[in-house]
């Protein structure tokens, strides 16, 4: 007898204007967020009831297609994934195909797991000198229920993958590494760049709920942090923290079948700091290689993303 195995597949996030299709996933993974209470009756040694006290299921998943997750997903707001009371957030796997590659899409022998609803925010993006696959963004879902004990979240059997709105794996985008600037100046000699959003989300329980009703985001706390080689960036100024006026990462959109998109062309991303405090992390330098220099910025306000983005050159 053949072993079941499966592997991954397209997810969609339904909202209350167009459907995200993720059709470019890296990787997902479902938490259920069950917290058990066990009791053991006085003068006994041995549990004797196991409750669901209360869960906080999570669903995160990252992406190269930093086009179609920056164009859904907004890096302030997030999205809110609602679909009139049926399923909003549907990640799916794909059963494979013993002596062969996977099943055929109808064949309804796949699964998912399928959540109600719930807020859905970017988490980080990450971008390096050597990361020939490109850019990469990592999300998070905060899943609700629709009552408080209504369960949120569902692992479905018997999923046919080409039911209508199902989406099939195709290639949109990917980014690679640009430049940064601090002030208006471009910092020469970036290696890696790390964006977090700072998306601080509470889902309280309250009325005896089991699973959270509302997620919300109470703060915004987003972090730019960059690597360069030149070793008198900032040099003029207190390594302890000083303003840097407006700091923007580039990422320049990758040619299909090609090298990179002309960094004149309106296509590529920014992130932009309107302003805020920029900072030495750490100075390292080993043996005879070159010295490197980490520095994170604080920005005030929220962050400002641009799928359009020109490329500086100066």
């Amino acid at each position: 007898m053949a072993q079941t195995r499966f592997s991954g597949f397209p997810a969609t996030i339904k909202t209350s204007g167009d459907d995200i299709d993720l059709r470019q996933l890296q990787q997902f993974s479902v938490n259920p967020g069950a917290s058990i209470n066990s009791l053991i009756p006085m003068g006994d040694v041995d549990r004797a009831v196991n409750t669901v006290a209360s869960a906080m299921p999570e669903i995160t998943f990252s992406s190269r297609d930093i086009e179609t997750v920056l164009g859904g997903i907004s890096t302030t707001l997030g999205v809110c994934a609602e679909d009139g009371g049926s399923n909003s957030l549907l990640f799916r796997w794909q059963e494979r195909a013993n002596c062969g590659t996977f099943e055929p899409l109808a064949t309804a022998t796949h699964v998912g797991w399928y959540a109600v609803g719930g807020l859905v925010c970017p988490d980080t993006l990450s971008v390096s000198q050597g990361d020939e696959a490109g850019a990469s963004i990592s999300c998070k879902a905060w899943i609700t229920s629709t009552d408080g004990h209504t369960d949120p979240l569902t692992h479905v059997d018997g999923v046919d993958l080409s039911a209508a709105g199902t989406p099939t794996p195709a290639f949109n985008s990917r980014y690679y590494l640009g430049p940064v600037t601090v002030g208006g100046s471009l910092v020469e000699g970036i290696s890696d760049v790390s964006i977090s959003f700072g998306h601080n989300v509470s889902s309280p329980l309250f009325d005896g709920d089991v699973f959270p009703r509302t997620a919300t985001i109470d703060t915004r706390q987003p972090t730019i942090t960059f690597t360069t080689s030149k070793g008198d960036a900032g040099a003029a100024l207190s390594v302890f923290g000083r303003s840097s006026g407006a700091v923007s990462s580039y990422l320049i959109k990758g040619a299909s079948n090609g090298t990179r998109v002309a960094l004149a062309n309106a296509e590529h991303v920014s992130i932009t700091a309107s302003s805020g405090l920029w900072k030495h992390d750490s100075a390292s330098v080993s043996d005879n290689g070159d010295g490197t220099i980490s520095f994170s910025v604080t920005p005030l306000g929220a962050l400002a993303q641009s799928l359009t983005a020109v490329v500086p050159t100066a």
